[in-house]
């Protein structure tokens, strides 16, 4: 199955969360989620994957 970041949009829990990047790549395919806490998170990502951040790491910083 595939599922675009718009039909992800619109799916829960996605739907309750917020699109922080471009609109750009909207319509990219999504291969895989991946939930981190890491800051350098950059480093860790795949093409293709929808990351899901909780910005925990950074929770006691205003």
């Amino acid at each position: 199955m595939e599922l675009s970041v718009k039909e992800a949009l619109h799916v829960f829990p996605v739907s309750e969360g917020m699109l922080v990047a471009a609109d750009r790549g909207i319509s990219r395919i999504i291969i895989a989620i991946n939930l981190m806490y890491a800051p350098d998170i950059i480093n860790w990502m795949k093409e293709g994957e929808l990351l899901l951040k909780t910005a925990y790491a950074i929770k006691d910083s205003p």
